[in-house]
């Protein structure tokens, strides 16, 4: 069971480490490396973070928090994720990071 548990660690580690996430304000291939696969992405207002979600729509899907809450972006970030894995490392990075716009997560 211990080798489990240091398995995921290691892993989450790589989604921990910020230099292996895709940032739309510095990557001009921001579209075409998280545009049609399995991603978890972080959206930034006024470059704090505000919302961690995951989808198999790509680029497209972060766009929709934009209308739905008048968030003005600072910058988005995307990393690809396998599709079978994408809720549970959504929500070990929800509880890690707690950003506000994650509601129904950040309950006690």
């Amino acid at each position: 069971m211990n080798e489990i548990n240091k398995n995921k660690g290691e892993i989450m580690k790589h989604y921990l480490n910020e230099s292996n996430w895709v940032s739309a304000s510095t990557d001009p291939m921001y579209l075409y490396n998280c545009g049609y696969t399995s991603i978890i992405y972080k959206l930034y207002v006024q470059d704090k973070l505000m919302y961690i979600g995951e989808t198999t729509n790509g680029a497209r899907r972060p766009w929709n928090h934009s209308k739905n809450n008048n968030w003005m972006f600072s910058d988005i970030e995307c990393i690809e994720v396998p599709a079978n894995k994408r809720k549970s490392i959504e929500r070990y990075l929800i509880k890690h990071y707690k950003p506000v716009g994650n509601i129904q997560h950040n309950k006690s």
